[in-house]
């Protein structure tokens, strides 16, 4: 990422590395599955993570298991929402 101009060095506070287990322990992941909760129902698009955390200011999510989901389209979206929602809150 620095190498593209998109330095992450200094920003981070805190950063956790998830066992297959945390993951299915923490999301309901099938066996800790890297790409989450199953999108094989109908319901699984109502499911899934916002972008932003309901819990923590500055806590943002972007990836194939948030909004709006999976591939690599959707995730490239869910990554311009997070992106958004941090400007519009760097703003406020």
């Amino acid at each position: 990422l620095a190498e593209r101009g998109f330095s992450l060095s200094g920003r981070l506070r805190e950063t956790k590395i998830l066992t297959p287990l945390e993951l299915k322990n923490g999301s309901g992941a099938w066996q800790g599955a890297l790409y989450g909760a199953s999108a094989n129902d109908r319901w699984a698009a109502l499911r899934r993570p916002p972008n932003r955390s309901r819990y923590w200011r500055g806590l943002y999510f972007a990836g194939g298991t948030t909004h709006p989901g999976g591939g690599v389209p959707m995730v490239m979206l869910s990554g311009k929402v997070a992106a958004e929602m941090v400007l519009g809150d760097e703003r406020e």
